[in-house]
């Protein structure tokens, strides 16, 4: 039998607390026990960081960022956010076309969070 390492029972661990969708972003980083930046691998090496892409390409939302880490970091907080509204409404199934029955909703949320500062640019 093969031997897991440690980075992807690490990865693991964070991806069944992801789909728990009960934790904020710190809460979360501080259960799986993981970096920040470990953190948002995994929320890349989702498939639901595609479709949370593609909610914000949908409503019309985009962002120009800094190469700063910390605007980096600000901003898949932002989407981890994005992910928590809409992830239990989308696990119960709404059937083809689901990210329309959210759209309004999605964008009016991401037009009110506060990860808007110097670093962000909203445009839609």
């Amino acid at each position: 039998m093969r031997e897991i390492s440690k980075a992807r029972l690490r990865r693991y661990k964070t991806m069944r607390l992801l789909f728990r969708c009960d934790k904020d972003f710190d809460e979360l980083q501080r259960e799986a026990e993981v970096s920040k930046i470990e953190l948002i691998n995994v929320l890349q090496y989702l498939q639901h960081y595609r479709l949370v892409k593609k909610i914000m390409k949908e409503t019309g939302t985009a962002f120009s960022l800094t190469e700063r880490g910390e605007s980096r970091l600000a901003y898949f907080e932002f989407e981890y956010k994005i992910f928590r509204m809409w992830r239990p409404k989308y696990c119960q199934g709404t059937g083809n076309g689901w990210e329309n029955d959210y759209r309004e909703e999605i964008a009016e949320l991401m037009k009110k969070l506060d990860y808007f500062g110097k670093d962000y640019v909203l445009f839609g």
